[in-house]
């Protein structure tokens, strides 16, 4: 192997189907050629053979040429619903020449902010299967277009291994939980001369003696809390996912892809095609 000034001999040989002493098969050493070259590791990838220490003895020669697989990017945007918004994120697909993939990104706005944490493993325990973990929070404010703020922590773990060699398998479970808060001016009409209705914390608004009332839509107008509504108020149902408190989201998932490109990045040839399901519901 020669050329790989950065990336570990290891993480260039596992790509083979074939070690030293095994019988020569041409179709494999092109398919590790195809796979080298997928990883886009390399600007260049040739594998060439040459006479051995003995007649039925040939020597394969691994050519690569290192490129930067580093990622640094700033970005910057505006949108109506979250104001100005700003990102940085760090990436390597080539972490520490190892073949880990690792990235960071930070998001911050007038209105939504948060960051995504992301590694994945490409030969986990030492088969071909990747495994991968990320970890993500977000926070969004209230707007003109939504009512309240929100903030959402989780993770993801996810697998991916190969049926054949042109079609991967890739489960994944998601688990996050999401929790909504008022601000003040979308939760100032009180409706404290009624009891709490069960499953509603007091304070938070709206009971059933209020709503059969029409409190909710005539109060403004000429209820006990005339005025209240002048700068708006949150829904009733807004009002119930707040007294619930967070709420637990979980899904399951899979991906099922085929791939015969030539080249991931610089395709000439081949099909891809993936078909992508998720579940949720499984335990939250």
């Amino acid at each position: 192997i020669r050329g790989n000034t950065r990336t570990r001999d290891y993480v260039i040989r596992r790509e083979f189907d074939l070690g030293e002493g095994d019988a020569y098969n041409r179709a494999l050493i092109d398919r590790a050629e195809r796979r080298l070259k997928n990883l886009n590791y390399f600007k260049n990838v040739k594998i060439t053979n040459e006479p051995g220490s003995a007649p039925d003895r040939v020597v394969v020669n691994v050519n690569v040429e290192e490129q930067a697989t580093g990622e640094f990017s700033v970005s910057g945007g505006y949108s109506t619903a979250d104001g100005l918004i700003g990102e940085v994120s760090v990436a390597d697909r080539n972490l520490m020449g190892r073949g880990n993939y690792g990235k960071a990104s930070f998001t911050y706005g007038e209105r939504v902010r948060g960051f995504d944490l992301s590694f994945v493993e490409p030969f986990l325990f030492g088969y071909r299967m990747a495994g991968g973990i990320d970890v993500f929070a977000r926070q969004n404010l209230a707007s003109n277009y939504v009512s309240y703020d929100s903030q959402t922590v989780g993770t993801n773990l996810r697998l991916g291994f190969a049926l054949t060699e042109e079609i991967a398998f890739q489960p994944r479970y998601t688990f996050y939980q999401q929790k909504i808060t008022l601000p003040t001016q979308y939760n100032n009409c009180q409706f404290s001369n009624f009891a709490p209705a069960t499953g509603l914390a007091p304070g938070t608004g709206v009971t059933p003696q209020a709503e059969a009332a029409g409190l909710d839509t005539q109060v403004a107008a000429n209820g006990p809390f005339g005025g209240c509504y002048a700068d708006g108020e949150a829904s009733l149902a807004v009002r119930k996912e707040l007294a619930a408190g967070a709420v637990n989201v979980s899904l399951i998932g899979y991906t099922l892809s085929y791939n015969t490109l030539d080249n991931n990045r610089l395709p000439t040839s081949g099909i891809f095609a993936e078909l992508r399901q998720d579940f949720a519901g499984v335990g939250g």
